[in-house]
């Protein structure tokens, strides 16, 4: 079992400069076990990082691309999405709804959305255990 002092040091090893480094090999491993063949019936969540149709639509708008959500099962281009969303989107929305841009912070957001992230920070709703978990995961993977 790790040490408190140990994890408080990968976290702040992780955050250089202001600027969040997620180890995105762990985020695959989480959501698709690296299939990028992954697909989620529940969820409609695709390929290696399980993203939503919302996700690429989001990327699309921002970079006037034209990836469907199928593009997703090619690895690189849900790499490339994922990649986007977590080191420029997600701290963006963190910023605007004034939560604090942590690796934490941000993995709540990829796994429950930022809007709800904003809810919990304020008090207004509960966090999921699956988020909780998520993050856990994801450090334990660390």
């Amino acid at each position: 079992m790790r040490s408190i002092f140990f994890t408080l040091l990968i976290l702040l090893a992780l955050t250089v400069k202001g600027v969040c480094m997620i180890d995105m090999d762990i985020i695959a491993e989480i959501e698709s076990s690296n299939n990028p063949n992954a697909y989620n019936k529940a969820s409609g969540a695709v390929g290696l990082y399980q993203q939503l149709k919302i996700c690429v639509d989001d990327y699309n708008d921002f970079h006037y691309n034209k990836f469907k959500h199928k593009d997703m099962f090619i690895a690189k281009n849900s790499e490339k999405v994922c990649k986007w969303y977590i080191e420029e989107r997600l701290p963006t929305l963190l910023k605007h709804y004034k939560v604090p841009v942590t690796v934490k912070h941000i993995l709540y957001s990829y796994n429950f959305g930022a809007k709800n992230v904003q809810r919990w920070y304020q008090g207004k709703k509960a966090l999921p255990k699956e988020t909780k978990e998520y993050y856990e995961k994801y450090m334990q993977l660390l």
